[in-house]
């Protein structure tokens, strides 16, 4: 469940419905913004209900009936790019066209170049998390749950 969880209301019932779901033994993959001194224009553009923190998820996980297996953040080298551009280039854009979802439009579009950029920023990352390692800072968190058998 890639970037779902975050636009679901009712979350509580949605990880219920998930445990019920799976096999015993089964694991759920997923993936959720971080951090809520992040929340910008753009996560309300993309109609975001929450970002987590990493003991948040994990606390409401284990809450209904997951084991968390593994757990990191990720997008750690954009980072610092994500708190410039939406806290404080946000921040005016936004004063000046009040249209947040225009602004969150603008981070979408694919420039060649600065995407080879960030491709060659988060491959290493990409390969050190593959290997069971983990982030202690992310715009992002994934986690592995696993339903009991």
């Amino acid at each position: 469940m890639f970037d779902v969880l975050e636009h679901v209301q009712e979350e509580r019932e949605t990880l219920d419905s998930l445990l019920r779901l799976l096999t015993p033994g089964g694991r759920l993959l997923l993936t959720v913004p971080a951090h809520k001194f992040l929340w910008s224009y753009f996560d309300e553009a993309a109609h975001h209900c929450r970002r987590y923190s990493p003991k948040e998820l994990h606390n409401k996980l284990k809450a209904a009936g997951f084991e968390v297996e593994y757990q990191s953040q990720f997008m750690t080298c954009i980072l610092p790019l994500v708190w410039m551009f939406r806290k404080i280039g946000g921040r005016q854009q936004v004063a000046q066209s009040r249209d947040a979802k225009a602004l969150a439009s603008k981070e979408f579009r694919l420039v060649p170049i600065i995407n080879g950029i960030l491709m060659a920023l988060l491959s290493p990352e990409a390969r050190w998390l593959a290997r069971g390692h983990s982030l202690p800072i992310g715009t992002s968190l994934v986690v592995i749950a696993r339903k009991p058998k």
